[in-house]
């Protein structure tokens, strides 16, 4: 779920003056992430010996000398390390992520060269990020940021922009360099595309901001971007759903709104309560996506003369069920997906026809964050602990199975 989307979800509850009682999301997150620690504790603490043996053994340093011996010596038996000889300092990142217990929380891959990778682990508690360029041959290990718990892309190879899914970013580089990143007004607009990035930065959905790695500063788009389904530095006015601080959920009507010589237009395009802007609709294409008029179907509503025209066509979409945001491929085609048991990628032809499941790789939970993203011709997915990436619009699918 993109970011956008998320922050719709969230406006939900603030739309036809519905008054519902404050959430502390941080507290929540807390919540999550210590449920999770107590679980990964118990498997830790049946292995703290080893985990304690490693710490010591990766750390370089010695817990003990050893005894002379005064008796014959009797036949070798594996070595125990007493945790009076553990302590905090002996959990670095690299015994974090080697630990027999250490649990993946997320990972990112660079499209183009998927050898080039990031990972994050934790064991009670503690976090570490593993980093590669050879597809974990050799490894480079870094701290991760307390709050970061997102991949959001790669803006160059050997670099991540990692999130806390709000509004603080991070750069990551193979080196094992972090950097937070700062924010100043728009003034930068670079073309190339892996350095735009949709933030939060106030409104009830995010805008656009343009990454400067030199000097690890985000530059926001104007307020006239914010929910904008297309980025500025492409020619195309900002364009998108949902006018704020309104929803399809709360009003059962997906809306659309566009910019003209004549300023903001919004027309209602369903009548439905789901829908929102297909991600990745180029330049000169307005599109957006709605539950059909009958169970199992998907209508897409495009537009590709500014808004003065507007077509439908029907979709079958098997199962039926809730799914993930509509994505366009780089050759035309509609991608979205399932999720279960399993993680499930759906296909449409940009010709027409029905969604086709052409992916499936095991669900990450319900705290997975899952997207999919274009980079060219690359199509990629990012599924909290699971990577996969596409050559070919989303046909066919390579899975990233090494993390460490």
């Amino acid at each position: 779920m993109t970011l956008d989307q998320r922050l719709t979800d969230a406006a939900h509850h603030l739309a036809d003056g519905l008054v519902t009682p404050d959430v502390d999301i941080d507290a929540v997150r807390a919540q999550a992430r210590s449920n999770r620690r107590r679980t990964t504790a118990l498997a830790v603490a049946a292995a703290v010996t080893a985990v304690v043996a490693m710490a010591t053994a990766l750390d370089g340093r010695a817990t003990s000398a050893p005894t002379p011996a005064t008796t014959p010596t009797p036949t070798p038996t594996p070595s125990q390390v007493s945790s009076r000889d553990w302590s905090p300092a002996l959990m670095t990142p690299k015994v974090v992520v080697n630990s027999p217990g250490a649990q993946l929380e997320t990972v990112g891959v660079a499209p183009g060269n998927t050898d080039i990778r990031v990972s994050v682990w934790d064991v009670a508690g503690y976090r570490g990020m593993a980093l590669t360029t050879d597809g974990y041959r050799t490894t480079t290990y870094a701290s991760v940021p307390d709050e970061a718990n997102q991949v959001v892309g790669s803006p160059r190879d050997g670099v991540f922009l990692l999130s806390n899914g709000s509004d603080k970013q991070w750069l990551v580089d193979v080196k094992g360099t972090v950097r937070r990143v700062g924010r100043v007004a728009g003034g930068f607009a670079p073309s190339d595309p892996r350095l735009w990035f949709q933030c939060a930065h106030g409104s009830w959905r995010s805008g656009w901001c343009a990454l400067d790695l030199r000097t690890a500063t985000a530059h926001v788009s104007s307020k006239k971007w914010d929910g904008s389904a297309v980025r500025p530095g492409l020619g195309a006015q900002p364009w998108g759903a949902h006018p704020e601080p309104r929803a399809a959920s709360t009003t059962g009507r997906l809306e659309a709104w566009w910019y003209t010589s004549r300023g903001r237009q919004v027309r209602t395009v369903a009548r439905a309560h789901d829908g929102d802007y297909v991600c990745a609709t180029p330049p000169g294409e307005m599109a957006f996506w709605a539950p059909g008029g009958r169970s199992g179907t998907l209508d897409i509503h495009t537009s590709s003369n500014g808004g003065a025209d507007w077509a439908v066509e029907t979709r079958a979409l098997p199962g039926g069920g809730a799914h993930g945001p509509v994505t366009r491929s780089p050759d035309g085609a509609l991608l979205t997906y399932t999720t279960g048991a399993n993680l499930v990628v759906l296909r449409a032809e940009a010709s027409g026809g029905p969604f086709r499941e052409v992916y499936e790789t095991s669900s990450f939970g319900p705290d997975g964050v899952s997207a999919i993203g274009t980079q060219g011709r690359f199509v990629y997915l990012n599924a909290g602990d699971t990577a996969a990436v596409s050559q070919d619009g989303g046909r066919t699918w390579t899975t990233i199975r090494t993390w460490r």
